[in-house]
């Protein structure tokens, strides 16, 4: 029987077991023990870099495990990019970009003077309002980038309008919510307005206290100068940057659906983790053990792979990323609110909600409790890089 001393006497006589089981629980001693030895080595002292090597480590045992399951879901993230996110997502991309390039919107900007003084913005972040309600996330954090790149809009509201534009469009939350999911349009009716006052509130709530604090506030009734493009340069700007937007939207989107595919070999209920994490396979899975109230919050709420998507478009905005992540909670609350109220002004039949909890009531403590800790992960991460950016900021000045 072949004996290894350097690994321990716990692990001898273990290599030659023909039994699966055991023949895991050896692997398993084997990774524990080796990542009990990487970590006494000195150059892993910091807790941050020994929880990231931790996570990168058991990511790659994982995927080398579940081989066939990650190709699968990442096969199933790339056709849902081609089927359902580029082909709607990827005009509206294409047109926020092309309206603020050619400036097509200052004449009608020019009249909604009135609308920006209500909501604490300039005239251009109102156009970033609008394309955000209409094409839904994560259109408005695209809106917002291009037009500060462009130097329509001042990095102050640029910053204020990216903890703001953070929503659901129309067709989401009308059609494949309300029709395809519910078989109700008016719910989704219901959970477009709780989703568009939610925005609403937010932005205008941020804009009227952070603008005022800001040390260069911006003003209401200015546009600024900027390039002034051609129509041909305007299609082939607008065409390259929507192409980087949807590469990174769909990198993101393909990483969380196989997080979320991975999660479901676990033997407990993932539903509340699913929806934390990716909106729409969320929804799907969630329908049957969340009220409508609760559906709400999450959609309001946007999913962390949606919060990657904005911060890759706004990258070159440095904004404080745990204060985003507690106004996603506050729009999730707020939505959460005008849906009790709707549901309880204007109620829809109880036939509707049949075919939504006729399922078996699954007992989901757990899971509570894993969204919880994710959502408490999630900040911490969060709170490292705002540490991180500002530690680069206070580098440079110096």
């Amino acid at each position: 029987m072949f004996e290894v001393k350097s690994v321990g006497k716990n692990l001898s006589k273990s290599f030659f077991i023909k039994s699966p089981l055991s023949l895991i629980f050896t692997k398993v001693k084997l990774y524990l023990w080796l990542i009990a030895y990487i970590l006494k080595v000195k150059t892993f002292i910091n807790f941050k870099k020994n929880l990231i090597f931790l996570f990168s480590l058991g990511a790659i045992i994982i995927l080398l495990t579940f081989t066939s399951t990650y190709k699968e879901s990442v096969i199933e993230g790339i056709d849902v990019c081609c089927n359902v996110l580029l082909p709607s997502l990827f005009p509206f991309f294409f047109l926020s970009s092309f309206v603020i390039y050619t400036n097509c919107f200052q004449p009608i900007a020019k009249h909604l003077g009135f609308v920006s003084k209500i909501f604490g913005v300039s005239k251009n972040g109102l156009i970033a309002i609008l394309l955000c309600l209409v094409g839904g996330f994560p259109v408005g954090g695209k809106a917002i980038a291009t037009l500060y790149s462009e130097n329509k809009i001042t990095e102050s509201e640029a910053k204020i309008l990216s903890y703001c534009l953070v929503g659901a469009g129309p067709g989401f939350l009308v059609t494949f919510v309300g029709e395809n999911l519910f078989c109700n349009k008016t719910l989704g009716i219901y959970l477009l307005f709780a989703n568009y006052l939610s925005v609403l509130l937010i932005t205008f709530l941020n804009c009227k206290i952070l603008n005022k604090r800001s040390k260069k506030p911006y003003i209401y009734n200015s546009i600024e100068k900027s390039s002034d493009y051609s129509l041909g340069e305007s299609i082939v700007n607008a065409t390259e940057s929507s192409i980087k937007s949807s590469l990174s939207m769909c990198g993101f989107v393909i990483i969380f659906i196989v997080s979320n595919n991975l999660l479901k070999l676990l033997p407990i209920h993932t539903e509340l983790i699913s929806i934390t994490l990716e909106i729409t396979s969320g929804v799907i899975n969630c329908n049957h053990i969340l009220s409508i109230e609760g559906v709400a919050f999450f959609i309001g709420f946007g999913g962390i792979c949606v919060h990657f998507q904005i911060f890759g478009i706004i990258k070159d905005i440095h904004i404080n990323k745990v204060f985003f992540f507690l106004m996603r909670v506050l729009q999730g609350l707020i939505s959460y609110v005008v849906m009790f109220i709707l549901l309880k002004v204007f109620p829809i039949s109880a036939e509707t909600f049949e075919s939504i909890n006729k399922e078996t009531t699954v007992t989901v403590s757990s899971t509570i409790w894993g969204s919880f800790a994710l959502i408490f992960l999630s900040l911490i991460f969060l709170v490292s890089i705002n540490h991180k950016n500002n530690q680069e900021v206070n580098l440079c000045a110096e």
